[in-house]
């Protein structure tokens, strides 16, 4: 066997195991698009953020002292 015969074999060996053949595994990720999986007290916390850091400001500032 030629040196060059015995790299493209070699070569083909190789790129053959990068090959994808359906079979996976790694599990599909769940869900990770955040409007699909948050629930409504997420939504109402998200809508709600900056009344909760007025709201903690004074205890902060307190604690700061």
């Amino acid at each position: 066997m030629t040196r060059a015969t015995l790299l493209a074999l070699l070569a083909g060996v190789a790129l053959s195991g990068c090959a994808r053949d359906g079979l996976s595994l790694v599990e599909t990720p769940p869900e990770t698009r955040w409007r699909a999986v948050t629930t409504d007290q997420d939504r109402n916390r998200l809508r709600d953020w900056r009344k909760a850091w007025v709201a903690a400001l004074p205890a902060a500032r307190t604690a700061d002292t």
